[in-house]
């Protein structure tokens, strides 16, 4: 034990040539507390995970581009909403509809128990048809998801009972008519139905006084003063990396090629339907590619209202995207 204490590498100055002071004691002191705190920043340096954000122009152009977007068109029905897409290279999506959830926007301040019964109903035969069109139980679990909320959201609301499904409800096993325009075995429960199921047949719904679900929602709207008038659209689409654009336009979208590599667009539609078409909207969110941490839409919950009553007009936004990846 004599020997360990002998050895030391840096020769100590004799007793005699030492001399003990309380500053040096102090300074000591101060010393080693710096030290132990500069080791204990470095140890927690060490163990600190640091995320580095960069950003690369994406030079992949075959994978597509997707958009996500929720927008809301206070004053005008989901039947008269319809999104199209075209891009330079000349392709286009007409009507697009995978993807894309529609649900009607009831404005109005304060609702009462009975109109949220019917909305209720009504958002429920929109949710049993979005379940219809989806063939595996996993594929766009969001758009179901989404209508499950709104629903679940009003019925802890207004605390729902089984007697406020005798408002508005309807049988369980109804399946409403098309009119000839449905496939063979669908149901047209909703007015909105019928309405989609012309516009994909391309035919004209002359007179909705004689449509039964048109009528009935007709019926409700005077009794309990209800007034669904406006749209919200939410989804995804997804196209090329080319320059394009994608819109909201009246009437029926279709496409003549006529001989030519790139089709015609065009909108076929009546002058009475622009009364109908008020383009007022709010962006609840408009995205491109998939998110990332603090990531900054700058067209999220922009608005544009038009003045007067008819609101027809044109708003037309002009974006630059740069492909990039994360």
């Amino acid at each position: 034990m004599q020997a360990l204490r002998q050895f030391d590498l840096y020769q100590k100055a004799d007793e005699v040539f030492r001399v003990r002071t309380l500053s040096g004691a102090f300074i000591s002191i101060i010393c080693l507390i710096l030290s132990l705190i500069l080791f204990y920043n470095e140890f927690l340096s060490y163990l600190r995970i640091t995320r580095v954000d960069t950003l690369r122009v994406d030079q992949d152009n075959v994978a597509p581009l997707t958009i996500y977007l929720d927008i809301t068109f206070p004053s005008m029905p989901c039947s008269e909403v319809h999104l199209d897409v075209e891009e330079s290279t000349g392709s286009q999506q007409v009507d697009v509809h995978d993807h894309i959830s529609k649900l009607p926007v009831f404005n109005k301040g304060q609702v009462s128990r009975q109109q949220a019964v019917i909305v209720v109903r009504r958002f429920e035969e929109i949710l049993k048809k979005e379940k219809n069109k989806r063939t595996h139980e996993d594929e766009e679990p969001e758009i179901i998801e989404r209508i499950s909320k709104k629903i679940d959201a009003l019925k802890e609301k207004y605390h729902f009972t089984e007697d406020d499904y005798k408002v508005g409800g309807l049988p369980e096993n109804y399946c409403g008519s098309c009119y000839g325009a449905g496939e063979p075995g669908e149901c047209c429960n909703t007015c909105e139905h019928v309405r989609e199921a012309y516009k994909l047949k391309k035919w004209v719904l002359g007179n909705e006084g004689s449509i039964e679900q048109c009528i009935r929602e007709a019926r409700d709207a005077k009794t309990f003063d209800m007034k669904i008038e406006g749209c919200n659209i939410a989804g995804r689409i997804q196209v090329a990396k080319v320059s394009g654009n994608f819109h909201f336009a009246p009437g029926t979208s279709t496409v003549d090629e006529h001989g030519h590599s790139h089709g015609h667009h065009t909108h076929d539609f009546s002058i009475a339907d622009l009364s109908k078409f008020n383009v007022s909207h709010t962006i609840n969110k408009l995205s491109f590619g998939p998110a990332f941490p603090d990531m900054i839409n700058p067209m999220d919950q922009y608005e544009n209202i038009l003045p007067g009553l008819t609101g027809s007009g044109l708003y037309r936004y002009f974006i630059k995207v740069v492909p990039t990846t994360y």
